[in-house]
This record gives C-alpha cells, sequence and structure tokens, in this order.
C-alpha cells in the first residue's frame, strides 16, 4: 500500500515511517461529506478523529449572536483530536465547505497501540500534544487581537 505524500507530511504522523502509518491506517475508512453537509456536530459524543485529505472544511461555533468560523481546515490537517485526550463530547461544529474527503480514525485503533506498540503509540501522542500546543497558542493570539480592541475601543 503507497502511503499517499499528504499522510506522511501529516503533523499527526510526523516522524513515522510509512510502514508505521500504514499500520494505523490500513482499517481506516475515508468517509466524503458533500458541501454544507456536517461533520462534527457541537455537543454530540466522538470517537473519532479525521484528517482531511481533500476538499475544504469549517469549524464552527454557535453563540448567542449566531454562528461564526473558527477557522479553516485544509488537506493535510487534523481535527477532532480533543476525543483522545478524554473529552468525548465535541466542542465545535465542523461543516464541508466543498466535497471532502476524511480519514477517519477511531480512538480504539490508536489506543490498540498502546499494548501492541508502545514506541508508535507514543510518537502519535507527542505529535498529537504538539498539534494541541499549536492550537492553543493560535487561540491565544486570537485573544490578546480581541483584548486590543476591545481596549481600543474602549479609549
Amino acid at each position: 500500500m503507497a502511503i499517499p505524500d499528504l499522510l506522511v507530511g501529516c503533523p499527526l504522523f510526523l516522524e513515522l515511517y510509512d510502514k508505521e502509518i500504514e499500520k494505523i491506517v490500513k482499517n481506516c475508512h475515508v468517509l466524503e461529506f458533500k458541501a454544507e453537509q456536517s461533520i462534527i456536530k457541537d455537543g454530540t459524543e466522538g470517537k473519532e478523529i479525521y484528517v482531511l485529505l481533500d476538499g475544504q472544511a469549517m469549524v464552527e461555533k454557535q453563540t448567542d449572536r449566531g454562528k461564526i468560523q473558527v477557522q479553516p481546515i485544509k488537506p493535510g490537517d487534523v481535527f477532532g483530536e480533543m476525543v483522545l485526550i478524554e473529552e468525548e463530547i465535541r466542542s465545535a461544529d465542523v461543516t464541508a465547505e466543498s466535497t471532502c474527503y476524511v480519514l477517519e480514525i477511531k480512538q480504539e485503533t490508536i489506543f490498540r497501540l498502546y499494548k501492541s506498540d508502545p514506541k508508535l503509540f507514543g510518537v502519535l501522542m507527542l505529535n498529537l500534544s504538539r498539534l494541541v500546543v499549536k492550537k492553543l497558542k493560535a487561540s491565544n493570539q486570537i485573544i490578546i487581537r480581541l483584548q486590543n480592541l476591545v481596549s481600543q475601543g474602549a479609549a
């Protein structure tokens, strides 16, 4: 099985060999979503993480003032990763903006590696940590910009 370059370059699979990536994705499924179709719904239970293979999607959050767009998702991006950190209730919507092909990786697929291949499991968890930290830093920057805007408006 040839591993697509997109997966080799995916941050979740950083520093993994093709055979290791293949071991993870061999029992995964590729799902198709049409434009405007929901991939993840806020408040629902989930036990899967996803890698966008093709298309465009958007992370959205419903607020008192309506739905806001939080972050675009492009091919190679990982989303839904919070389920690997014990957060099984989804915290945002993810909606396809075009026809999307998404690799679905079940939580159990990754946690099965804990016993069968601890090194591989450890690298995945390290990569997951890096992804979460990157998203946290981006969120912090948005908060700082919003605070600056509010401060400028109050002056």
